[in-house]
């Protein structure tokens, strides 16, 4: 993972189970340390994602998104004074397709190589923001590379 990313949940794609993700890191005993967790809080593109218009219930109660909890560090300090969760996402290098940076973007933050993406992206915070939807369904391939500890989605 990259410097920025402590660790990954899995959580149920609305605000309700966001916040209860909060309160559980904060009350967390192995998180005590993290500079700043009592003000843990979603980020903007996580708040986004999980806006009621956005997510249907039917989607929300068979799914899961993958966050990251972001820590404070020195580059970011002005723009986040405190840790947050967020979706995983970066900008686009030049000559990089947006599916190119999403698989990119993944890799560098969480160490997870997605081969396969499942429909078109969802646009977020006005369009200013991508998702790619991957789903890990029963059937899916995952592997993990013993040498690099990379985790491969196909």
């Amino acid at each position: 993972m990259s410097e920025e990313v402590m660790s990954l949940f899995c959580v149920k794609p609305t605000r309700e189970a966001v916040r209860e993700l909060c309160v559980a890191v904060q009350r967390d005993p192995s998180f005590a340390d993290v500079e700043q967790i009592d003000k843990l809080k979603p980020n903007n593109s996580l708040r986004d994602m999980t806006a009621k218009w956005r997510i249907l219930p039917s989607f929300a109660d068979e799914f899961f998104l993958l966050v990251g909890m972001e820590t404070v560090t020195e580059a970011l300090r002005a723009k986040y004074p405190h840790p947050n969760l967020t979706l995983h996402a970066g900008k686009i290098e030049a000559g990089e397709s947006t599916e190119a940076a999403a698989r990119r973007e993944l890799l560098e933050e969480t160490n997870i190589s997605v081969r396969a993406f499942d429909g078109p992206p969802i646009a977020l915070m006005g369009k200013g923001m991508m998702f790619y939807p991957v789903y890990v369904m029963h059937y899916t391939l995952l592997h993990i590379d013993k040498e690099t500890h990379r985790l491969y989605i196909y």
